[in-house]
């Protein structure tokens, strides 16, 4: 029941931030609940957006259920298929979650990152990566330190890098 409660309360904080960040008012953005398990079945392949929408809705409601029956398992319906939904979910958000935070951008995307990801920290598409990177500047140095790897909705395999003109859109800096 309380770990119940708690995947719920931290998922209505990364709902809330979310909806803020992409401007969806009331619906749940697809981004949302693929951000939530990095795009990741728990055995790390891929998961397809259709089959996390239906588990990751199957999660909420199972979570909502056992709250709402004070963690009575007996008067709860048991719908096998909808379990087991629920639980690929939870598995997957608990591999993307260890260590992780989740995040927003000023340009309004949505992602999760190391936990020790702060206000202020940029995202940097290294040459030849297939996965965003969190840095943070040390003014104190004047070099990039560098925070972790990252999932960020819209910029996974470099899609947006490669989207604009690497000529016009690149930096150098040092990171230490």
């Amino acid at each position: 029941l309380q770990k119940a409660e708690m995947v719920l309360n931290c998922e209505a904080r990364c709902l809330k931030l979310s909806k803020a960040a992409l401007g969806t008012g009331d619906a749940i953005p697809n981004q949302h609940i693929g951000t939530l398990v990095t795009g990741m079945h728990p055995d790390r392949s891929f998961y397809y957006v259709a089959q996390a929408v239906e588990d990751y809705h199957c999660m909420r409601a199972t979570l909502q259920d056992v709250i709402s029956q004070n963690g009575a398992s007996e008067t709860m319906p048991q719908d096998q298929a909808a379990i087991v939904s629920a639980e690929r979910y939870l598995g997957a958000m608990s591999v993307a979650w260890r260590g992780s935070a989740f995040f927003s951008t000023e340009d309004g995307r949505i992602g999760i990152g190391p936990k020790s990801t702060k206000a202020g920290d940029s995202i940097c598409i290294f040459f030849g990566a297939h996965v965003p990177h969190i840095l943070r500047f040390d003014s104190t140095r004047m070099i990039h330190l560098f925070v972790g790897s990252a999932f960020v909705s819209g910029l996974m395999s470099g899609t947006e890098f490669y989207a604009r003109d690497p000529c016009n859109t690149y930096k150098c800096f040092v990171v230490g």
